[in-house]
């Protein structure tokens, strides 16, 4: 009997002891914080690359901006190539993508051509040293031919120092880079360089109107039709430009 009753307080004391060693483990638990729950879209970054072409990664990442009076819209080909319709008078796309867009150190390059009309046909908005720093690159504007960077210093590309004249045949693709730097902003036609502004001191700026919704990154024609194939960005220091989840 002596055996027996010393058995049940071992096991009184063995259940006794499995309860508070449970309830321990409950306190602790409960005294730890939550796992926060990544949500979908909440800006994590997922992928690096060094270069990325904007174009290839599809039509849905391109915002029509129909805030802007008689766009006529574009129409994305099977091939990728991005179709910028005449608008009354203007017609844009943004880009709106997963990708973050760097401000310096960078170049775009990109093929375009004239389809039909007379005025600009692929003006490439952009960003300079911030994403609230904006310029735009217009090839053939004010009636077809007359090309710079809008604006410098409150002048648009008509008239500042970056104009210059070139001839862009219907049909014919043209290749642009534009090279953003700390001091200096340059582009290329093709092999030439056509624009080589100096940035310290000058202020950088787009011109009022319409063209602002393009900001930080878009296209644009003006009573033209335009066709782009390839809007490349890569960095120039060596930093991976970064994908964002928008999933």
């Amino acid at each position: 009997m002596r055996k027996m009753g010393t058995l049940r307080n071992r096991a009184s004391s063995l259940g006794l002891g499995a309860i508070v060693l449970f309830l321990s483990g409950c306190a602790e638990e409960s005294n730890t914080p939550p796992k926060k729950r990544r949500e979908p879209g909440d800006g994590v970054r997922v992928k690096a690359a060094m270069e990325v072409d904007l174009l290839a990664e599809g039509s849905q990442h391109w915002q029509v901006l129909q805030d802007i009076s008689g766009n006529a819209g574009v129409e994305f080909a099977e091939d990728g190539t991005c179709r910028i319709l005449d608008g009354e008078p203007m017609s844009a796309i943004r880009y709106e993508g997963p990708w973050e867009l760097p401000v310096t150190n960078y170049e775009i390059l990109y093929e375009a051509r004239r389809i039909d009309g007379a005025d600009f046909f692929a003006a490439l908005t952009f960003p300079v040293h911030s994403l609230d720093t904006c310029a735009t690159f217009v090839p053939g504007g004010w009636g077809g031919s007359v090309t710079g960077i809008s604006c410098i210093d409150g002048v648009d590309a008509s008239a500042n120092e970056t104009t210059s004249t070139y001839d862009y045949p219907v049909g014919e693709w043209v290749t642009f880079r534009i090279e953003v730097r700390p001091d200096v902003l340059k582009v290329w036609n093709g092999g030439a360089i056509i624009v080589k502004a100096p940035l310290a001191g000058k202020k950088i700026s787009l011109r009022q109107g319409d063209i602002e919704l393009c900001a930080p990154l878009g296209l644009s024609t003006y009573m033209t039709v335009g066709e782009v194939r390839k809007i490349v960005i890569r960095t120039l220091d060596g930093k991976p430009l970064w994908k964002r989840s928008i999933e």
